[in-house]
């Protein structure tokens, strides 16, 4: 005996799950919904939430707890919408009157907002600045030459090298070797800073071959350096100028190269061979591929970094320890010999030392 089923098929209407409320009663539902979400810290939620909110007002004219607009402008605060914040914030304000609960709180938002929208603003600005300097340096070429109050700087762009040396005339504080890497070209000094540039800024010369305005200055401390550069961005008004750092230093003195000196030492470089013990007119010898005079000889160049060892490997932007006992002297002198006229030759000295061997080259980042 067979049996059989019949399966039948009933259409069944779609349940109305959500019963349509009042609108007064809708715009409770929705703020409870944006309270639990700022709760959540959920501020984009919240604030589609209480949108839903304000357009059944408009629809509906329903009037809506004073402290709603407080609570709008909070959330619109802490989603960066500082203009809509400080108008909802004073919409409270002109309707709780000074009695509001919220009164001094709501002051305080738009306070709050008034500075992120400035420090905002200012750092859209930076930005752009930024952009443009960096899409400007982009184009540059090494070695381009820009006058800056009567000084000459030379271009250096942004690139990596090998930082110290391993070669015969080395010595155990230029290793380990370290590929450095130069995030953002910069302006470098196309000669060391001369006597009368320091006499224009300091009114004297403390030099002691001070009869020969265009030799480097020299018998500075380091710090009497940071002096003259502090009047000079004085007089410029802005922090453009500075000394390089020892990585810049080196990777501006190597131009590219691999190699620690760019050419004949007696063609490039005032040196103790050759240098009848004083110091020369900066520019007299051969410069470097990147157009740069005496980065090696006539002064030892004081750089900006405290003294300290080389990490080794790779990094980017290294930097001197944060503190320490003395500075770094860079590139030899008129009276060192020929194995400190290289680019990785470097001397720990006190950065409160004078001496007529020692003067500097400015650098300037914009």
């Amino acid at each position: 005996m067979s049996m059989r089923f019949t399966i039948l098929l009933f259409t069944v209407p779609a349940v109305a799950w959500a019963t349509q409320l009042p609108p007064d009663m809708e715009a409770d539902r929705f703020l409870l919904q944006a309270e639990t979400a700022i709760e959540e810290q959920d501020f984009e939620q919240a604030k589609t939430t209480m949108d839903r909110i304000l357009e059944l007002q408009a629809e509906h004219d329903l009037e809506l707890p004073e402290q709603f607009s407080f609570r709008y402008a909070q959330v619109l605060e802490r989603l960066g919408l500082y203009d809509e914040a400080m108008e909802s914030a004073t919409s409270y304000l002109a309707l709780a009157g000074r009695d509001g609960e919220f009164y001094r709180e709501a002051l305080q938002l738009i306070n709050a907002a008034e500075a992120a929208k400035a420090a905002a603003e200012a750092a859209r600005i930076a930005a752009e600045a930024e952009a443009i300097a960096a899409a400007e340096a982009a184009r540059r070429l090494p070695g381009e030459t820009r006058t800056f109050d009567g000084m000459e700087f030379v271009w250096i762009p942004a690139g990596q090298f090998q930082m110290g040396s391993t070669s015969s005339d080395s010595e155990e504080n230029e290793r380990p070797v370290t590929r450095a890497g130069i995030s953002r070209g910069f302006w470098l000094g196309k000669f060391e800073v001369t006597q009368a540039e320091w006499q224009a800024v300091m009114g004297a010369n403390p030099s002691r071959f001070s009869t020969c305005e265009l030799c480097p200055v020299e018998a500075v401390s380091w710090y009497d350096v940071h002096d003259f550069i502090e009047r000079l961005n004085e007089r410029a008004g802005a922090n453009a100028y500075r000394l390089p750092t020892e990585a810049e230093w080196e990777y501006a003195a190597r131009a590219g190269s691999t190699r620690e000196r760019y050419g004949d030492l007696d063609a490039i470089s005032w040196h103790i061979g050759n240098s009848q013990e004083r110091t020369h007119p900066v520019g007299q010898k051969l410069p470097n591929a990147w157009g740069l005079y005496d980065v090696l000889g006539n002064v030892w160049e004081w750089v900006a970094d405290w003294y300290g060892d080389y990490p080794g490997g790779f990094v980017t932007e290294p930097r001197g320890p944060r503190s320490g006992l003395n500075r770094i002297i860079r590139g030899g002198g008129w009276g060192a010999s020929s194995n400190y006229q290289r680019a990785a030759a470097r001397i720990a000295e006190d950065p409160s030392h004078r001496s007529e061997y020692q003067g500097f080259r400015l650098a300037r980042t914009n």
